[in-house]
C-alpha cells in the first residue's frame, strides 16, 4: 500500500483523518493535523503516506487509561500542503484559518461544523475488492467507503528473517548458556546508545550473539531502553561475565566513547572498542538484509523482545526509532570478521626437521 497511486492513499488517508483524526483549534498550534491509534503500524503508514503528500510530522508513543496509544503529529507550516492533497475535511471541528507560506490564512473548510450519526440503515451488498499486503498477512477491503485498514507495511528492505525455537530457555524465557555451549559460539556484543533518557529521543540497543563454525550468527540477546551511561556501564560488564564476549563494540557516539573510557578504567580485562561507520542507514539496512534473507543470521522465536525486534527491523525506515539496524549491523560487520575457533584445528602444521 505504501507504493499506490497518491489519488488512492490520499483518499484512505482523508478517511482515517476523519474518524480518528484531530486538528487543533487553539492559538498555539492552530491548524496542526494529528492522528491518534492504537495500531503502531498504522500510526507509521499514516506518517509515511503524509510526508508523501508533502506534510512530514513527527510520531510519539504515550500512555492512555493504562494502556499504549501511537500519535503522529504535522509540522503546522504544513498543513495547507496536506488539506490541498486530501480535499475538504468537513466534519472535523476545525480551525476557519491557518496559516500558510502562501497566504497568511486559508480557509480549511467551506462549511466548519460537527457531524452527528442520526440514524444507521442496512446497505444492499457492493462489489468489494481484497487486497493482499505483499509479505503480510493483512488486508485492505475496498468499497465506496474504506471498511478496514492494513495493518501490514514492511518496506521490503528486511522481508523476512530466520528463526530457531529449539532451543533452552531461562526462567525469564531467553536463551539460556547451554545453548551457546553446545553451539560452541564464539560470542560478541554490540551497542548502538542514545544520548539522552527523554520519550521522543532514540534508545539505547544492546545486541549479543555467536558465530559458530559454519559462519552463521545466532543472535542471543537484546537489551533496548533509554539507559543511562552508568547502566550501559553495568549491562556490558554483566554480559562479559554471562556469555564471556570476546569484544563489545560501541558506535562511536557522545554515550559510546565515555562508556569504552570508564570500562577500560574500572575493568581493563573486559574487551571493548568503539568502531566508527560512514554512510547512511538505509545502506546498512541493505546489508543486513542480505545475511538475513539467506539465514545466516538467526533470531529467537520465543524470545520476549523478538516481536518488537521484529517489527523495528522489516519496517525501518518508517519507524519512529532505527536504533535495532544500527546496533545489529555493528555485531554482524565485527562477527564475521573474526575467525572461529574451529577453523585452526585442521589447518596445515608447519614442521621443520633437523638433519
Amino acid at each position: 500500500s505504501l507504493a499506490w497511486p497518491c489519488s488512492i492513499v490520499s483518499q484512505i488517508l482523508r478517511g482515517l483523518i476523519l474518524t480518528d483524526g484531530h486538528i487543533e483549534a487553539s492559538k498555539v498550534a492552530k491548524g496542526r493535523i494529528s492522528f491518534t491509534s492504537r495500531s503502531k503500524e498504522l500510526r507509521d503508514w499514516v506518517a509515511f503516506i503524509a510526508h508523501r503528500l508533502g506534510s512530514p510530522g513527527r510520531s510519539k508513543d504515550t500512555q492512555r487509561d493504562g494502556k499504549l496509544v501511537y500519535i503522529w503529529t504535522n509540522y503546522t507550516e504544513c498543513s495547507y500542503e496536506l488539506i490541498k492533497a486530501l480535499g475538504d475535511l468537513t466534519g472535523k471541528k476545525n480551525l476557519e484559518s491557518i496559516h500558510s507560506p502562501r497566504r497568511r490564512y486559508t480557509k480549511l473548510n467551506d462549511h466548519t461544523y460537527i457531524e452527528r450519526i442520526r440514524s444507521i440503515k442496512k446497505e444492499p451488498a457492493r462489489p468489494t475488492v481484497c487486497v493482499e499486503v505483499l509479505e503480510g498477512n493483512s488486508h485492505v477491503y475496498a468499497t465506496p467507503l474504506i471498511e478496514h485498514n492494513t495493518t501490514g507495511g514492511e518496506t521490503q528492505i528486511i522481508r523476512k528473517i530466520a528463526t530457531y525455537d529449539e532451543y533452552p530457555r531461562d526462567e525469564d524465557g531467553r536463551v539460556a548458556e547451554d545453548f551457546v555451549k553446545k553451539k560452541d559460539l564464539l560470542m560478541g556484543a554490540s551497542w548502538d546508545t542514545g544520548l539522552k533518557d527523554k520519550q521522543e529521543n532514540d534508545y539505547s540497543v544492546l545486541y549479543v550473539g555467536g558465530l559458530d563454525k559454519y559462519g552463521n550468527i545466532w543472535v542471543i540477546d537484546r537489551e533496548k531502553d533509554r539507559f543511562t551511561i552508568s547502566e550501559i556501564i553495568a549491562l556490558t560488564k554483566a554480559n562479559y561475565t554471562k556469555w564471556k564476549t570476546v569484544n563489545t563494540w560501541f558506535e562511536d557516539s557522545a554515550v559510546g566513547t565515555p562508556a569504552v573510557t570508564t570500562i577500560r578504567e574500572e575493568m581493563p580485562l573486559v574487551p571493548c572498542t568503539t568502531v566508527y561507520y560512514s554512510g547512511g542507514k538505509r545502506s546498512r539496512a541493505n546489508v543486513l538484509a542480505q545475511y538475513i534473507h539467506n539465514g545466516q543470521v538467526r533470531f529467537p522465536k520465543l524470545a520476549p523482545w523478538f516481536p518488537d525486534c521484529d517489527y523495528y527491523l522489516k519496517h525501518f525506515p518508517h519507524t519512529d526509532h532505527d536504533d535495532d539496524i544500527d546496533s545489529l549491523f555493528i555485531l554482524v560487520d565485527n562477527l564475521l570478521q573474526m575467525r572461529h575457533p574451529a577453523e585452526y584445528e585442521n589447518r596445515p602444521r608447519a614442521s621443520l626437521q633437523m638433519r
